[in-house]
């Protein structure tokens, strides 16, 4: 449990793809998982939990909205879900995770405190995982540039931590981060 939410800490900058006003896509390759040791990130080709295969997101007038497609449903527990998100200037991070009898999600600034932020919302359907940050959050940014990964376990309990940053086929120390997508 301590492992995949350092996991998920240890995945939290780069680029990607072209933005159009309000909404910007990525597809990201398929089979791009990779499992971590202490000291390396090694790629798992047949991994399909946690596999982030399409990230679609949108800045509105007042919500950003991020869609994001696995190639397979998550499990019942085990997995986090998160998103680095940059203003011009801040730096938020939002987390939704399941861990054991743990659930929630949480936006955090860059110091770490948590955000006041009501209409914060998630959902999770099959394949798609939807998070909802109303601007007004993280103050009601002009532009945005956003990072998203998911980190998950062994489902059958052996020693595993997996991870998918979702905007490039490696796993480095910080997400991938999108072009500038400004509010549509």
């Amino acid at each position: 449990m301590a492992v995949v939410v350092a996991a998920a800490g240890a995945l939290t900058l780069g680029s990607a793809g072209g933005a159009h006003a309000g909404t910007w896509s990525h597809t990201d390759p398929a089979g791009d998982v990779h499992q971590f040791t202490e000291d390396a990130a090694t790629p798992v080709p047949d991994r399909v939990i946690g596999d982030v295969v399409r990230t679609n997101v949108t800045h509105s007038r007042t919500h950003l909205v991020f869609r994001i497609t696995l190639k397979q449903a998550l499990p019942a527990t085990d997995w986090a879900v998160f998103a680095d998100i940059r203003t011009r200037v801040a730096r938020f991070d939002l987390t939704m995770l399941r861990i054991g009898d743990i659930r929630g999600l949480v936006l955090l600034n860059a110091k770490g405190n948590k955000v006041r932020c009501s209409g914060l919302s998630r959902t999770l359907d099959g394949r798609v995982v939807r998070l909802v940050v109303p601007r007004a959050c993280i103050g009601r940014p002009s532009l945005v540039r956003v990072g998203v990964g998911v980190t998950s376990s062994n489902p059958d309990g052996e020693f595993g931590e997996f991870g998918d940053d979702a905007l490039r086929g490696t796993v480095r120390e910080n997400l991938a981060l999108s072009p500038r997508i400004y509010r549509g």
